[in-house]
C-alpha cells in the first residue's frame, strides 16, 4: 500500500467530476507549476491505478504523465473522495486552443499504446478524451488508467484480444482524423 506524502498545492481548477473520481488542476511549487490530482471514493481504486502507472513507470514523462505521488492528500475535506494520487502536469495551460489532434500527434499516440501493450497492460478506455497534447512529452500523453488491466489479470488470449481491438479503435481515429472527421475537441 502506497505511503502517504504530503504536498502542498493549491486547487485551481476541476477537470472531471465523477460519482466516483474527481481531478483536479493544482498549483504546487515543489513539482513544477502545475500537477494533476486524482481523487477515489474508493483506495481499491487509487491503488489499482498507481500500480498500472508503476508498471508502466518507463514509459512515465514520454507518452504519459510521471506518477508524482502514490498518495498524497485530497483536494477537498469533506468529500467522500479522499483517496488521491498526483501526477504530472502534461496538458494545455489555462488558455490554450483545444484544437482536434492531428494525424502526426495520433500516429505518436499509437506508438505509446503499441508500448503500453508490450509492458502487460491494456488501456481499455481508449478515447480521444485521454489522449492530450503535451509540449513535454513528445506531443501527445495518454491517460486515465483507471480501466487498465493487465495480462496476468486477464490471461493472454483475453489480453491479446482486447490489445487488438484497443489498436483498430486507434486506427479508426487516425482515419478519422485524415478524414477531417475527428470532431472530438482534446
Amino acid at each position: 500500500m502506497p505511503q502517504p506524502v504530503t504536498r502542498t498545492y493549491h486547487l485551481l481548477k476541476p477537470l472531471a467530476d465523477k460519482e466516483d473520481r474527481i481531478s483536479w488542476m493544482v498549483e504546487t511549487e515543489c513539482l513544477g507549476p502545475f500537477a494533476l490530482v486524482k481523487a477515489f471514493r474508493n483506495m481499491a481504486d487509487r491503488d489499482h491505478e498507481v500500480a498500472i502507472y508503476q508498471q508502466l513507470r518507463s514509459l512515465q514523462g514520454s507518452g504519459l504523465p510521471r506518477l508524482r505521488a502514490a498518495c498524497c492528500q485530497a483536494p477537498l475535506r469533506h468529500d467522500e473522495r479522499k483517496h488521491a494520487l498526483m501526477l504530472s502536469w502534461i496538458g494545455p495551460q489555462w488558455h490554450s486552443d483545444f484544437s482536434p489532434l492531428t494525424r502526426a500527434e495520433l500516429l505518436r499516440a499509437r506508438t505509446v499504446l503499441e508500448e503500453i501493450h508490450r509492458k502487460g497492460v491494456v488501456h481499455r478506455d481508449m478515447w480521444p478524451r485521454n489522449l492530450v497534447r503535451s509540449s513535454q512529452a513528445g506531443g501527445v500523453c495518454i491517460v486515465d488508467f483507471g480501466m487498465a488491466l493487465t495480462k496476468s489479470m486477464m490471461g493472454k488470449a483475453a489480453f491479446d484480444l482486447e490489445c487488438r481491438k484497443e489498436m483498430e479503435a486507434m486506427d479508426d481515429l487516425i482515419q478519422a482524423a485524415e478524414k477531417g472527421d475527428l470532431q472530438v475537441l482534446i
